[in-house]
């Protein structure tokens, strides 16, 4: 079944779902030294207890990115399909407060190096379903029910109190050019879920196709982003992205290495990682808008300098 079945998949609490995923290069590493290993080598397989496993990763893989040619790209793109997956569903089943009042996705670490449901493996890399979460699972929360012709914005409110706030979107080239925005007031109810507006495709395209495109919504209430997100209007595999230059500027303070990244160009879910260093970032597999400044930090090895972490 396709990811969007989970819209036919009512539930009162959903406490196991899940998609499994590869676990970092790092743990890879941890009991393979092939050089040109791939999903279906014995070792491989050998660290995948599920019937099928590897296969069910590459269908569901492959349903929103293109076939990757480098082994270490599918194990990245394993985790992006597991962390839109686990997106989706939980964003649907919050849009129908009411009648689900909760979701647990199925796991959250691993006790061996292996292929699993896990969203932090075994070496305690966090996976990118991990990072995810914690956007999706904001007690108050946007998000987008995207259709061929259109797409259906959501907040979700966790809190007993109603939420007043502003509403700001726009459509926007990956150069950042502005298509069509709009600001608009709005409200949800305690512990409800409202749909806040549609955009059909036709309105705010322009001449742009929609897969040259990246919608931001914001939700600001007494002066504070309550949250913000971007979407796609169609599968990553549909996209033509562009290469971004990200520049990366860092200063280490007792340990602690603070990142600050910008992009040239929208650059879609970008994974830092550093050599050398084991400890989780802050933040990973986000979007960078260009013009935009992201700011994340990492637990750094003693003895590396500024210019280490910002080579990566």
């Amino acid at each position: 079944l396709p990811v969007s079945a989970f819209r036919r998949m009512p539930a009162r609490f959903t406490s196991e779902f899940g998609l499994e995923s590869f676990p970092s290069m790092r743990a890879i590493r941890s009991f393979t030294d092939k050089p040109d290993v791939n999903y279906l080598d014995p070792v491989m397989l050998t660290h995948q207890k599920s019937a099928g496993g590897n296969q069910k990763i590459l269908f569901y893989l492959i349903d929103q990115f293109r076939d990757p040619l480098r082994f270490e790209d599918f194990v990245y793109l394993s985790q992006l399909s597991q962390a839109q997956a686990m997106r989706f569903a939980s964003d649907d089943w919050r849009r129908k407060m009411g009648v689900c009042n909760g979701s647990l996705y199925w796991q959250y670490n691993d006790c061996w190096p292996v292929a699993s449901w896990a969203g932090i493996d075994y070496l305690k890399q966090p996976k990118a379903v991990h990072y995810h979460s914690r956007q999706y699972n904001k007690p108050v929360c946007l998000s987008n029910d995207c259709y061929a012709d259109r797409a259906e914005i959501y907040l979700a409110n966790d809190l007993p109190e109603p939420i007043r706030g502003k509403l700001e979107w726009r459509v926007s080239g990956f150069d950042g050019l502005v298509i069509s925005n709009a600001d608009l007031e709005v409200e949800a109810g305690g512990v409800e879920a409202t749909r806040l507006m549609v955009l059909n495709f036709s309105d705010v395209l322009g001449k742009k196709p929609k897969n040259e495109v990246v919608l931001t919504v914001r939700l600001i209430s007494e002066g504070q982003t309550l949250d913000e997100k971007t979407w796609l209007f169609c599968a990553d595999k549909y996209v033509a992205f562009p290469g971004p230059t990200i520049q990366a500027n860092c200063a280490i303070k007792n340990g602690q290495a603070t990142i600050t990244l910008q992009s040239d160009v929208f650059a879609r879910s970008v994974f830092v990682e550093l050599e050398g260093g084991v400890a989780p970032f802050s933040d990973n597999y986000f979007d960078l808008l260009p013009g935009q400044s992201k700011i994340i930090s990492v637990a750094v090895p003693q003895g590396m300098s500024d210019d280490d972490v910002a080579r990566g």
